[in-house]
């Protein structure tokens, strides 16, 4: 299980990281 995902906000993403982590906050048990 992932406790923790700590994004590199210093190198560019497609996904944006905002994107990313919104997506990724809409999954079941994720909290955050």
């Amino acid at each position: 299980m992932i406790r923790r995902l700590v994004l590199d906000v210093l190198k560019p993403h497609n996904p944006s990281v905002v994107e990313l982590s919104e997506a990724l906050s809409h999954l079941e048990g994720v909290e955050g």
